[in-house]
């Protein structure tokens, strides 16, 4: 089985770093791929993930990558943002989705970017930045939308810039879990914010809601959970988002 390298530092930590996992388990088509299969799928992504192929086969044993070490590195920030050099989340996030649709054998390869597919084309590089259009529409990019966006990784003081960037993604009436947010004492401060401000302007992000914005006229419904059975990380924030005017669930009774 193959096993990454540690760092000095990793060995001097008093928790030893996760074990490869079981490749003998359902593992699709990724797990067999051998070290010439994984570089020329890692070729195929595109140049602004900025993926480190030789910086990975560094940390993997003998300079040797295989399926095993990507589904591992897939399952870890840490492998993610310091050995492949994907140092934003939704690098991390597109990354993790380009080998997840590879191990249900459809890979990713430069005739994916000829298909018309809106659902799946993304403009990676303007989503970093953060810099896009709010709609996607003038500079061309294609968004993918979601019903429910889960938050659960060390965002700290820039959720507030993860929610901005994301935003968009929502549809009306669609929700955002954020975990970690009633007893984390930095997303504590954001969820006071949204509290204070009532989900209106201002409350989600600086620009939320506010006068020639993209978000102009939305608001967010948001209640907070307590998870008794855990000391820390013991809560989670959720948020739907309302457009003025524009209802998003029908009626299906007259009568009561």
């Amino acid at each position: 089985m193959p096993k990454r390298k540690a760092s000095a530092a990793e060995s001097a930590a008093a928790a030893p770093p996760a074990p490869p996992p079981d490749t003998d388990d359902d593992g699709g088509d990724v797990a067999s791929w051998g070290h010439r299969e994984c570089v020329a799928w890692l070729s195929t992504l595109p140049d602004e993930l900025g993926v480190n192929v030789k910086g990975f086969a560094r940390a993997c044993e003998g300079g040797q990558i295989t399926g095993a070490q990507l589904l591992y590195a897939s399952e870890s920030t840490r492998e993610l943002r310091d050995s492949l050099g994907l140092k934003s989340p939704s690098k991390r996030v597109w990354f993790e989705r380009f080998l997840a649709e590879a191990n249900e054998g459809g890979g990713v390869d430069d005739d994916d970017e000829d298909e018309e597919d809106e659902d799946d084309d993304v403009n990676v590089s303007s989503s970093d930045d953060g810099d896009d259009d709010d709609d996607g529409g003038s500079s061309g990019e294609k968004i993918v939308f979601a019903d429910l966006l889960w938050v659960d990784f060390g965002v700290g003081n820039r959720l507030s810039e993860f929610l901005e960037m994301y935003w968009k993604c929502l549809h009306n009436g669609s929700y955002i879990v954020i975990h970690s947010t009633v007893t984390n004492k930095v997303t504590r401060e954001w969820l006071e914010r949204v509290r204070k401000l009532n989900g209106g302007e201002g409350s989600v992000f600086p620009s939320f809601g506010k006068k020639g914005s993209s978000t102009e006229g939305q608001r967010v419904h948001h209640v907070s959970f307590w998870e008794p059975h855990k000391s820390y990380q013991n809560s989670f924030t959720v948020l739907q988002k309302r457009v003025e005017g524009l209802t998003p669930e029908p009626i299906y009774s007259e009568h009561a």
